[in-house]
C-alpha cells in the first residue's frame, strides 16, 4: 500500500504542484512586462521620477543618484526634441527569458521598442530590458541591455545570471513616412 501511495504523491505533485510553480512563472514574467510598460509609458508622458524609479539602482548611483538621472534624462529629451524627435509610443513584448537565481530572486529579458516621432519620420529603438526582482518577481528594477549587450552589461552589474542570453540593442529603424528605410 505504501508503493501506491508514494506513486499517487508523486503524480498529486505534478498535478497540483507544477501547476502552481507555472503560475507562479506566469505571475512574475507578467509582473516583469507590466512594470516594463509602466516605465516606458512614464518615458513617453515626461514623468521622469517614475522612469528612474524603475532603474536598476547600479545605473542611477552611476548617474549620480536619483535626482541626477532624472536630470541627465530630461537633458537628453531635450536634446531629441531640439533634433526634432520626440518619444511617443512605447511596446513592451512577453518576457523573453526568466532565470531563476536564488529563492527569491528572478531576472527577465524583455524586448521593447520606443518610437521617437518627428516632422518626416519616425524612429524605432528595439531594446532588451534585463529585469532584476529580489523578492519572487513581485516587484522589478531594469536596465538596458545596451548596444553592446551581455559582456559589458555583466561588467557593470556582475549579478547578471550567465543563463540569460542578453542580446544587443538593434540599430535604429527609420521609417519615413509612406515609406521604410533603414
Amino acid at each position: 500500500m505504501s508503493k501506491r501511495w508514494g506513486a499517487f504523491a508523486v503524480v498529486l505533485s505534478a498535478v497540483i504542484l507544477l501547476p502552481l510553480a507555472a503560475r507562479g512563472e506566469g505571475a512574475a514574467a507578467a509582473a516583469a512586462r507590466k512594470q516594463a510598460t509602466e516605465m516606458y509609458q512614464a518615458l513617453v508622458r515626461g514623468d521622469l521620477e517614475t522612469f528612474v524609479g524603475y532603474m536598476h539602482p547600479t545605473i542611477t548611483e552611476m548617474m549620480g543618484g536619483k535626482a541626477k538621472a532624472i536630470e541627465t534624462t530630461r537633458k537628453a529629451m531635450a536634446a531629441s526634441a531640439a533634433q526634432g524627435l520626440t518619444a511617443t509610443k512605447a511596446t513592451v513584448a512577453p518576457v523573453q527569458q526568466l532565470v531563476q537565481v536564488a529563492p527569491a530572486k528572478l531576472q527577465v529579458i524583455i524586448p521593447a521598442d520606443v518610437i521617437m516621432s518627428g516632422k518626416d519620420a519616425e524612429v524605432r529603438q528595439r531594446s532588451f530590458l534585463l529585469g532584476f526582482s529580489s523578492d519572487g518577481g513581485k516587484t522589478w528594477k531594469f536596465v538596458d541591455s545596451g548596444s553592446s549587450g551581455g559582456d559589458a552589461l555583466r561588467k557593470v552589474i556582475p549579478e547578471c545570471s550567465p543563463a540569460l542570453k542578453i542580446p544587443p540593442r538593434s540599430k535604429p529603424e527609420v521609417i519615413r513616412r509612406g515609406a521604410s528605410a533603414h
